[in-house]
């Protein structure tokens, strides 16, 4: 009888074979297969982060544009915003520039259209009382102050006070425009007249008190244009009042 321990030997020695050839033939398939596997989910993982990056990297690129963008749009902006300034100061200034123009024709214009009509009435008290007036003296006096009016009554803003009635008395600024005149025709009609009773003096006519009656008008009509077109340049004037003075009064130190 065979012996058992020889069998077992001889039956271990092939499995053993067996085994070692399996995995003689196995084992470098499932290492490989797993160095496959793990090349790729490096591979997996690098992509990932490649695309990560990419992402990021456009991210940031749009974030760089839409900073750029609102960074031009307040550049913009600012300089918008500086030419409008610089706009404003302009016509502030030109406005301010025009309003103490017009004040100053306006302050002008009323001792003008004073010494005018002053003008106007010591020639006709000279007339009335037979004493000789040099024309051209007249004609010196009249023609300056006749022109700083008109400068004056050319810058007003209301321009409905432009003309006068040819009977002399200033239009409604809603009436009619039929039979207005220009306000510096009237006077210069007004100057004319008087001029050519200098010249040739007509007895027995009621010349001066036309010529007074429509001198006054012209000035009066006049100086109520002035004032307005202060009060429209400056505001109103301030009214002192004897509430306001005693209050000035109880609070001076």
């Amino acid at each position: 009888m065979a012996d058992p321990t020889a069998f077992y030997s001889v039956i271990s020695g092939i499995g053993g074979a067996l085994i070692g050839g399996v995995a003689g033939v196995y084992g470098p398939v499932r290492i490989d297969k797993r160095r496959r596997e793990h090349e790729l989910h490096i591979e997996n993982l690098r992509r990932e982060f490649e695309i990560q990056a990419q992402a990021r990297a456009a991210d940031l690129e749009a974030r760089r544009l839409r900073d750029e963008a609102n960074a031009r749009e307040q550049a913009i902006e600012a300089e918008r915003r500086r030419l409008r300034a610089e706009e404003d100061a302009r016509k502030k200034a030109a406005s301010q520039e025009e309003s103490e123009k017009v004040l100053a024709a306006i302050a002008d214009a009323t001792v003008a259209l004073q010494d005018w009509h002053r003008l106007i009435a010591r020639t006709l008290q000279d007339l009335a009382a037979e004493r000789e007036v040099n024309v051209a003296e007249f004609d010196e006096s009249a023609e300056p102050v006749m022109h700083s009016v008109a400068e004056a009554i050319s810058l007003v803003s209301n321009r409905s006070f432009r003309s006068v009635r040819q009977n002399g008395h200033t239009g409604d600024p809603s009436g009619d425009a039929d039979g207005r005149q220009p306000v510096t025709l009237a006077m210069q009609q007004v100057t004319l007249e008087l001029r050519r009773q200098l010249l040739a003096p007509q007895s027995g006519l009621d010349v001066g008190d036309s010529i007074t009656a429509r001198t006054d008008t012209i000035r009066d009509d006049l100086m109520r244009v002035f004032r307005a077109e202060r009060e429209l340049q400056v505001g109103p004037p301030i009214v002192v009042n004897a509430t306001m003075v005693a209050a000035a009064e109880t609070y001076r130190p």
